[in-house]
């Protein structure tokens, strides 16, 4: 493969709804020479396989902790679960580009922990972060603190200051910046006052514009 591939990432592909496949159709299309990888529709490797038996641990650990005499930490251990299984899916689609000799290697949907245990199993890459709805407890702390030094090949792109510096403050060592951006549906336009709305909504400035891909 050329070094001027451009390889796009996108774990949520499988997922039903959501902006995962318009946006990723609409960036691949925008660089001469794109490749895809979409983690649960490739062949297994050993670390797709990992992420596939965490994911179906998560499943049962939240079918079985779902009623609400559990404590909270333990009926938070399906979600730490999901982020570690996320993790490995990241990472095989990072080492499998890698090995391709890709140029640059982008997660469009990155998970929220774990930013150095993806860069310490895949490789360095860049990765969106869209939000941050849960803390990691001690058990993906400790798997983050063994890993921590990769955090540095890491480059972290988040939609707004208010998501930097939550992640800035939880991940002190990762490079984060903020860049909003959108793919533009020319059949599904916003209107300037829905436009409006979203950026107070999101604290993003009127002045800013979306990155460029």
């Amino acid at each position: 493969m050329s070094s001027d591939v451009l390889v796009l990432v996108e774990p949520g592909a499988h997922r039903v709804g959501g902006h995962h496949h318009g946006a990723l159709t609409a960036l691949a299309k925008a660089y001469h020479r794109p490749l895809v990888l979409v983690p649960f529709g490739i062949v297994p490797g050993a670390l797709i396989l990992a992420a596939g038996f965490v994911a179906s641990v998560a499943e049962v650990s939240r079918r079985l902790l779902r009623g609400r005499r559990w404590p909270t930490p333990v009926r938070r251990v399906p979600h730490q679960v999901t982020l570690l299984s996320r993790c490995l899916a990241e990472a095989a689609c990072v080492r499998t580009a890698r090995r391709f000799g890709a140029a640059a290697v982008v997660v469009l949907s990155a998970n929220e922990a774990l930013h150095g245990l993806a860069s310490l199993l895949g490789g360095p890459h860049s990765r969106f972060v869209h939000e941050v709805v849960t803390t990691e407890d001690w058990p993906l702390r400790l798997l983050g603190r063994v890993a921590r030094p990769c955090e540095q090949r890491v480059r972290v792109l988040v939609p707004t200051e208010a998501v930097r510096a939550d992640v800035a403050a939880r991940f002190p060592r990762l490079r984060v910046t903020v860049r909003p951006y959108a793919v533009a549906d020319p059949g599904d336009r916003l209107t300037a006052e829905e436009r409006h709305r979203a950026r107070e909504t999101f604290g993003i400035p009127e002045g800013s514009r979306p990155c460029a891909w």
